[in-house]
């Protein structure tokens, strides 16, 4: 029953063809005398036995969105593109290029969707990728399309990660820095600028460089301070009573301010505490050396002195007793008659 259809079809395709003068051609097509055999009508093409259109011709064999660009050949309708011998869509080619997160730019190229970023070869999240190479603290701007440092976190010295202003401060001034709150770096406690005024340092650790072991950093005064018990010399913090004692001797204290005084029972005297009675002995002696002194040179001067007082009595008296008296004129009171 088959063979006997097949043949049947077979002569009514051969009664349609016209060989001569009185064969019929395909549809679509025409007869050409000049070379006797059928062809394609304008606009079609003969593939499989039959004439079809130049579109359908394109898109038999690259896809639906394909088209004839009518000089011969075939290309992709606008917005798509050919990618592994089809026409697909130029949002797809971005797809299968980098990734679901892909589109075109309508300008023959790719982007990555809003919120995302082109690492390698895919389109990934904007924050994943700033996150990995940036650190934790950093995210995604869709406005610039860079990655940003999180709100009170600032990009590292090296601008490569984004870290806290603290540990920013701690790169830049040492262990002891820490952020004011602000845009500025700032000591901890217990930790000061050093000379330089460009890294915090152990404040008790300065000062014990510059005053000895045996100080430390007075905050209240914001300077460096001896120890208790203990006295700034011309070097370093020493002991008050060693302090003292290089003063004024072993039998001293220390009143405070740098100043010492002698122990009760004690006296100043040259350079050093003494006992007192050796103090009386001594001021005696010096007194008797100072009265011999002086009584020398009251001989030296007054027994020149005491001549010369006893000469002038001398002189005096001798006047006297060589002098002759002086003698008055009486007056006789008379009686008037």
């Amino acid at each position: 029953m088959i063979r006997a259809l097949l043949i049947v079809l077979f002569f009514f395709i051969l009664s349609s063809i016209k060989v001569s003068a009185y064969t019929y051609c395909p549809l679509f097509s025409s007869y050409d005398f000049y070379t006797d055999s059928c062809e394609c009508n304008y606009g079609y093409v003969y593939s499989g036995g039959r004439c079809i259109s130049d579109d359908q011709y394109c898109q038999d064999i690259y896809g639906y969105n394909a088209q004839a660009d009518y000089s011969g050949g075939c290309e992709c309708r606008y917005g798509y593109v050919i990618y592994g011998g089809e026409c697909i869509s130029e949002d797809q080619y971005c797809k299968n290029l980098y990734g679901y997160n892909a589109q075109s730019d309508y300008f023959n190229g790719c982007k990555c969707r809003s919120g995302y970023v082109l690492s390698g070869s895919q389109c990934v999240n904007g924050n994943t990728y700033c996150s990995n190479n940036y650190g934790l603290y950093s995210s995604y701007d869709s406005l610039s399309n860079e990655c940003e440092c999180n709100f009170n976190y600032v990009w590292n010295t090296a601008g490569n990660k984004c870290i806290s202003k603290d540990d920013l401060c701690e790169e830049q001034s040492g262990y002891g820095a820490q952020s004011d709150g602000f845009s500025s770096c700032e000591c901890m406690d217990e930790y000061i600028w050093d000379e330089s005024g460009t890294a915090c340092i152990e404040a008790d650790s300065f000062c014990q460089e510059n005053m000895g072991f045996n100080s430390h950093y007075d905050g209240y005064s914001e300077s460096c301070a001896c120890d208790e018990d203990y006295v700034f010399d011309e070097y370093e913090c020493v002991d008050e009573q060693d302090f003292c004692n290089d003063q004024l001797g072993d039998y001293s204290y220390y009143v405070g301010d740098g100043e010492c005084e002698c122990e009760d029972g004690y006296e100043f005297e040259d350079g050093e505490c003494i006992e007192e009675n050796n103090f009386i002995i001594n001021s005696f002696r010096s007194s008797s050396e100072n009265s011999d002194n002086s009584n020398f040179l009251l001989w030296l001067i007054g027994i020149p002195f005491l001549f010369f007082i006893g000469s002038k009595i001398f002189d005096y008296y001798k006047k006297l007793k060589t002098k002759k008296p002086i003698l008055k004129d009486k007056k006789v009171k008379t009686k008037k008659k």
